[in-house]
């Protein structure tokens, strides 16, 4: 919002210099180059205020004192081609400016995107693991035969995440080992099974 604020106070000013360095660059007369500071003055009321119609009433005074001083001294000429340089200039500002206010909207678009990005792909991994869970959590629930269980939960789990190979350990009371009572993915699950550590 502010810098709209100062956008709209700025514009009628930017104007009123663009029309004046024109009209003294590309056209020899006063004739119409009054009504068109006119215009150019209540544009930049209109658009940002008494401010910035002041400062577009000074830019086309001191344009009127400067070409009442600078024809005396048969000055006209060089003063037209400073305009059209300083003419060319500003254009080159505004232009700029406009590409680069563009740019850095896009930027911060882009910068937007790719966090919304990753939120959901946060949130699609939690999903899954939800998923999972609550699969896994309605297994435990129902009654069913221990190895089955065990064989179910490696199942949920390796294809929940994608993992190449899940394993289920449980501890033999006797020997305090861990004994591999279930297995699944890209394992030999006749060579796991039953495995102690």
């Amino acid at each position: 919002m502010i810098f709209g604020f100062r956008t709209d106070r700025l514009t009628g000013p930017l104007v009123t210099a663009v029309t004046v360095l024109g009209v003294n660059a590309l056209t020899d007369g006063d004739f119409v180059a009054q009504s068109i500071y006119l215009a150019c003055v209540a544009y930049a009321v209109f658009r940002g205020g008494v401010a910035s119609g002041l400062i577009s009433t000074g830019l086309v005074v001191g344009d009127a004192v400067v070409r009442a001083v600078a024809v005396p001294f048969g000055l006209a000429e060089p003063f037209r081609h400073v305009n059209f340089v300083a003419l060319a200039c500003l254009v080159l500002v505004l232009v700029t400016g406009h590409l680069k206010r563009r740019a850095d909207g896009a930027l911060e678009l882009s910068r937007e995107n790719h966090e919304l990005t990753r939120q959901l792909e946060q949130r699609g991994r939690a999903d899954q693991a939800a998923t999972a869970l609550a699969a896994l959590t309605r297994t435990l629930v129902e009654p069913s035969d221990v190895g089955g269980l065990h064989q179910h939960i490696v199942s949920t789990i390796h294809e929940a995440f994608g993992v190449r190979q899940t394993m289920l350990y449980s501890v033999d009371r006797a020997s305090q080992e861990l004994v591999c009572v279930a297995a699944a993915g890209e394992i030999d699950d006749t060579r796991w099974l039953g495995h102690r550590t």
